[in-house]
């Protein structure tokens, strides 16, 4: 059954007893008060739930848009190579990766199980580190003038390929538990300007604590489970450290610097309720 922005402010609303529904938010009607704080409210809440956890309906990548080869020009943020555009549509950037390595077969070799070989470095990997950042546009026509930064990411991998959580905006393609968590959340941000009741507020809180937990919980367990818990007996054998470009050679050339740091985290984040 198709859901709508509609259908899932309704269900809000029901839940707090607001019986008159709503027609619709964009624009909202001036008569109404729901629709008009329904409309100041689904898309911060949605887009909140988003970022919450690395939801696997939301997730997408692509290889993202070099803007700029850092180094060594002195305005590379130390210890990164390259700049590329943030994803227009990305609410999280979860993790950057390397492009695959071409087929390592050659000659009368039988072709490997796949497309392509799957190497370590095409793992989501804290070798790959990564900060999100501003940077200075190049349109801008004095360094101070208005919208004279973008939104960048810096990273030491080569023809990076961006893994993000997606601004998902149509219903149909959410998870039906996020939903369900997005129209608890709903409630209690209606709850105070429809009906002023501030103990009833602390109930839908609670509520849609708890449908978030159970969303995520959920959704993870649909997931491939990972650690980015470093353990040193494992570093000490030699397995999980060092080089990600070493021994590919011809590939992509000398090992660059810096390319074991790194941090993968692809946790949840808390909800901040109170704004």
């Amino acid at each position: 059954m198709a859901d709508s922005v509609i259908n899932i402010c309704n269900r809000a609303l029901s839940q707090i007893a607001e019986t008159q529904s709503i027609q619709s938010i964009s624009p909202p009607d001036a008569n109404s008060i729901a629709a008009t704080q329904c409309a100041l409210w689904y898309d911060t809440m949605r887009q909140r739930l988003l970022r919450a956890a690395p939801w696997g309906f939301a997730r997408t990548q692509l290889t993202m848009t070099q803007i700029g080869d850092l180094y060594p020009d002195g305005t590379s943020p130390f210890p990164f190579l390259w700049a590329y555009a943030y994803p227009s549509d990305c609410i999280k950037m979860r993790y950057v990766l390397p492009q695959p390595l071409p087929n390592q077969n050659s000659g009368a070799d039988p072709p490997l199980t796949g497309a392509a070989f799957i190497g370590p470095t095409l793992r989501p990997s804290r070798r790959n580190r990564f900060l999100v950042q501003s940077l200075p546009s190049p349109n801008a026509a004095t360094p101070n003038a208005e919208g004279a930064t973008q939104r960048a990411v810096v990273t030491n991998v080569l023809n990076a390929i961006g893994v993000y959580t997606q601004d998902v905006t149509n219903p149909d393609q959410f998870d039906q538990l996020f939903t369900g968590a997005l129209e608890a959340s709903l409630s209690y941000k209606l709850c105070i300007p429809l009906s002023g009741n501030v103990a009833m507020q602390k109930g839908f809180q609670e509520a849609a604590e708890a449908a978030l937990l159970t969303a995520r919980t959920v959704d993870g367990n649909e997931a491939i489970p990972s650690s980015d818990v470093r353990v040193d007996w494992i570093e000490a054998r030699g397995r999980g450290g060092g080089q990600p470009w070493a021994g590919l050679g011809s590939v992509y050339g000398a090992d660059p610097p810096y390319s074991s740091w790194g941090s993968w985290y692809d946790g949840w984040e808390n909800m901040n309720w109170g704004m």
